[in-house]
């Protein structure tokens, strides 16, 4: 199996890979930022010595996103000054409803790029 090139990993999957982050932390912005975070450690590395470089990048953004989302209610919770009521922003856990809309989603961005090209 050839592995691909990060540029094709990165035009596959980045918005797929940023709407599996945003469905963790809630926010289009910080879920960009996550995922370009992961290709930027995926470029220091070799990915043709990963199996699979597609689910290692979806692990490595879901992750990423569970440490900010993490942080982030940490932040959220010190700021509440310690109140015993803390909002529950951040959902941990992706569903698997989740999962095959992030899947229906990457594959319709790889159908529209391929109608792309063919023009």
């Amino acid at each position: 199996m050839i592995s691909p090139t990060l540029e094709e990993l990165f035009n596959a999957h980045f918005r797929s890979a940023a709407y599996v982050a945003e469905e963790i932390v809630h926010s289009k912005s910080a879920a960009e930022d996550i995922v370009q975070d992961v290709f930027v450690k995926l470029a220091r590395m070799d990915l043709s010595k990963i199996d699979s470089p597609t689910k290692y990048l979806y692990r490595c953004v879901r992750n990423a996103a569970l440490d900010y989302a993490s942080t982030h209610r940490l932040r959220r919770w010190e700021e509440l000054n310690g109140k015993e009521v803390i909002a529950d922003e951040v959902n941990f856990d992706l569903s698997r409803d989740d999962v095959e809309r992030a899947n229906r989603l990457h594959r319709l961005y790889q159908a529209i790029e391929r109608a792309l090209k063919v023009e």
